[in-house]
């Protein structure tokens, strides 16, 4: 932790504070904040080299997946709240996850508005490692402007803790010139008063005058109520902004007034941002012990008496209904943008029918400037207290019953706000106003759902609203879809991952246009009337990832008008691979990815990086062609930079390194067909801004590769019939590896298309010293 302030906003620069590698040993991240004049908000951000799940984003700060450098994840934003010349507290620390942290770490990081004593959040994100914390930290500053910028940060109050102990984090650097200690040495002072270069390379420091630990902020807990029905109790309590962040809290229930003796229930959780929980008890519930910890691992107890409540009565509702709810679809077709939400009732949809839940992918190819009346009704199980979890980005309006029950109206990420619901059984009128307004940067980054609602109840857990939840009116006319599996080894189970289904459709009456069918919230496939028989049927053949996969359809008709299958299907797939071939997932991360090869091809879908191999020593030449790839289009959606090939990795002559450890983007020469429509090769440096590929374009039309290998001496081509061929790309190892992994390279970036990305490879043959083809000059020799 330590203090930062800038002086001024300058032209442009990035202040990076955190530039630092997990322990033990795993990944790194870097931070800070990028200035980009006086005009501007500054950018406060963190990049991620490994994947990261968003736990919680400030309101101002977007999760975000694959970016620049080769980061995998990350956060961004661009908080209102600075300021120049005023002073920010940074913390970042790591902490298990209270369930479910075997194999994961959360990270967060704090800011505290020092002069308006208020902290905020910018992001708790969630790695796939169990670390302890950091391997020290470092950081720079790196030029946005012209180098004759003046630029000037200042520091002071720099802490690290280990084992609980607090030490000196004292600022030090390879420039003396630009470094010095001011106000009595209680702050030291950047100032690029002398031109860049001419560093030394000894590190001088600049230990400033402070206490042996930090004057930490007191952890206070406000507006701590609780109250029950029946044998279930809701707890509520507040963090004020003056306070020391939250980090974890726990809730034990007792029997009496006093929270003594035995409790009735305990649960505890390592979650910064609830300050909600519905309990279910043994018998009904007299007091509750909430125990709340800060980020500094302070603690403050507070016994909350429990009162007993009603639950409104609410008319009982007896209608004809299905699955799902009703939605209307609006688009911002003015030149004002749209900061709120607006009224609806005064706008024509642009779409509109069913949908089996929340959903926003109706919008199809439009990312801003729209909105989504979703309406219905909620499925309440039983009388009850349920706390409902919502968070859209942008705003949202949600009315249960007809009354206003939250609102969070503006722009902001999908930051998610609990509220506590006293419910009757049964079916509960439900509307959700949403709309999604122009993206900045940070917005359009995120990888983050735009719509993620949950609940919890008697019973059950927190957990996602599912069609199982929604009720909506059934409308007899409209046309109807049904899934059908074709080729189950067992109900909804396949051998592999190959999946035939069948798709019949009753059109009463209406005109069908297309149908797309999902996985999950992914679009797999689009058809069009024309690919179904005059009954309605027709037959798809997909290659699903390995693992569960939920799918359905939804049907496009009358222009305009959409209805989702009335069925799901659940269907288990797994990888096959056949000799002399091996597969590796290059990225880790919980990825969608589907592998399907035999001795001379190999199919591939989903996302993450995919590497289909065979394991070769000395000289060879690998062929393949690339039978079957999508470029990006409206409908599919896929992010450019998605893309199919081949490649080759050496291999370490340690047996211990294994070839995931490499990592994907460091090949002796590769060759690939990007979603763009480009030819492609391995980057010609090691920092290409994370595009990972040659910044020169080869041959975009021929789909015959080949990669030849002559000791260090590595070479590509490329063939519009296998035949005859042009070099495309020549380049020398350092290192004569004896063994290289040659194959197949499918990469397909996390969260970044609105499609899973595809590929079939034909032809595939490695020939062991083989002597590559005649091939045909180039305009340039």
């Amino acid at each position: 932790m330590n203090d930062l302030r800038w002086p001024v906003w300058d032209a442009g620069t990035y202040y990076c504070f955190w530039y630092m590698s997990f322990h033990p040993k795993f990944s790194s991240l870097y931070g800070g904040v990028a200035v980009h004049g006086p005009k501007q908000l500054p950018g406060m951000f963190t990049s991620y080299w490994c994947v990261t799940e968003t736990i919680y984003e400030g309101p101002e700060f977007y999760g975000k997946g694959f970016g620049a450098e080769g980061s995998k994840g990350g956060a961004n934003g661009a908080p209102a709240f600075q300021r120049p010349n005023s002073w920010y507290r940074m913390v970042m620390r790591t902490f298990p996850p209270t369930k479910g942290a075997d194999k994961k770490t959360l990270v967060g990081w704090w800011i505290k508005d020092v002069e308006k004593n208020r902290w905020h959040t910018h992001s708790i994100l969630s790695i796939p490692e169990a670390v302890t914390g950091f391997q020290a930290n470092s950081g720079f500053v790196e030029a946005l402007a012209p180098e004759s910028t003046p630029r000037a940060f200042e520091r002071r109050l720099g802490y690290c803790r280990l084992n609980g102990k607090w030490y000196d984090s004292p600022l030090s650097a390879n420039d003396e010139r630009k470094f010095k200690l001011i106000n009595d040495s209680t702050v030291v002072r950047f100032n690029r008063t002398v031109p860049d270069g001419g560093a030394k390379k000894e590190q001088t420091f600049f230990p400033t005058k402070q206490s042996p630990a930090p004057a930490l902020d007191k952890l206070l807990i406000d507006q701590a109520t609780a109250y029950r029905f029946g044998n279930q109790v809701t707890v509520e309590w507040r963090i004020p902004s003056n306070s020391s962040p939250q980090l974890g809290y726990k809730l034990e229930v007792f029997d009496n007034a006093n929270a003594e003796g035995l409790a009735l229930v305990t649960w505890e959780d390592a979650a910064p941002h609830i300050l909600t929980k519905r309990l279910d008890t043994k018998s009904p519930a007299k007091s509750v012990k909430l125990t709340v910890t800060d980020i500094f691992d302070q603690q403050t107890t507070k016994i909350i008496p429990v009162n007993e409540t009603t639950i409104p009565l609410t008319p009982k509702i007896e209608t004809t209904t299905r699955a799902g709810l009703e939605y209307q679809y609006y688009e911002n077709l003015t030149k004002n943008a749209w900061k709120t939400l607006p009224d609806f009732s005064i706008q024509k949809p642009v779409k509109e029918g069913h949908l089996k839940t929340l959903d926003d992918t109706i919008k199809e190819d439009r990312n801003t400037e729209y909105g989504i009346c979703f309406k219905g009704y909620l499925r309440v199980p039983s009388d009850g207290l349920y706390t409902l979890s919502l968070g859209t980005s942008d705003g949202n309006r949600l009315f249960l019953d007809g009354t206003l029950i939250a609102e969070n109206n503006g722009i902001h990420s999908t930051s998610p706000k609990l509220h506590s619901l006293k419910l009757r059984q049964g079916l509960r009128p439900f509307e959700l106003e949403y709309f999604k307004g122009r993206d900045s940067g940070n917005s359009k980054q995120s990888t983050t759902a735009k719509i993620a609602a949950s609940w919890e109840g008697p019973g059950f857990e927190m957990r996602k609203l599912t069609t199982q939840d929604f009720r909506c009116e059934e409308r007899p006319n409209s046309p109807a879809v049904f899934l059908k599996l074709q080729n189950p080894s067992s109900p909804e189970k396949v051998k592999d991952n190959l999946v035939k289904l069948q798709i019949e459709i009753e059109s009463r009456g209406q005109s069908a246009q297309k149908l797309q069918l999902f996985g999950g919230k992914v679009l797999l496939k689009t058809k069009l009337a024309a690919d179904f028989d005059e009954e309605g049927h027709s037959e798809i053949n997909i290659l699903l990832p390995e693992g569960q996969n939920q799918l359905w359809a939804r049907l496009w008709f009358n222009e305009g008008n959409s209805i989702d299958s009335l069925n799901e299907l659940s269907v288990s797939a797994r990888n096959r691979i056949s000799e002399p071939w091996d597969f590796n997932r290059m990225l880790k991360g919980d990825f969608p990815l589907a592998v399907r090869g035999d001795v001379n091809s190999v199919a591939f879908r989903g996302e993450g990086y995919g590497f289909v191999h065979q394991t070769i020593t000395g000289d060879f030449t690998l062929t393949g062609r690339i039978a079957s790839m999508p470029l990006t289009s409206k409908e599919n959606g896929l992010w450019t930079s998605n893309w199919l090939g081949l490649s080759v990795l050496a291999k370490h002559p340690n047996p211990k390194v294994r070839l995931t450890d490499k990592g994907p983007y460091n090949s002796e020469i590769s060759l690939f067909l990007t979603a763009e429509g480009k030819m492609k090769g391995g980057k010609d440096f090691p920092d290409l801004a994370g595009t990972n590929k040659s910044i020169a374009s080869f041959e975009g039309e021929h789909r015959w590769l080949r990669l030849v290998r002559r000791g260090r001496r590595y070479q590509s081509f490329t063939s519009a019939d296998g035949n005859h061929w042009h070099l495309a790309d020549e380049r020398f190892s350092s290192k004569a590896s004896k063994e290289v992994y040659a194959g197949v390279c499918f990469r397909s970036g996390p969260n970044k298309s609105r499609s899973l990305f595809e590929g079939y490879v034909d032809h595939l043959k490695i020939e062991a010293n083989a002597s590559p083809e005649k091939r045909e000059k180039t305009n340039k020799e």
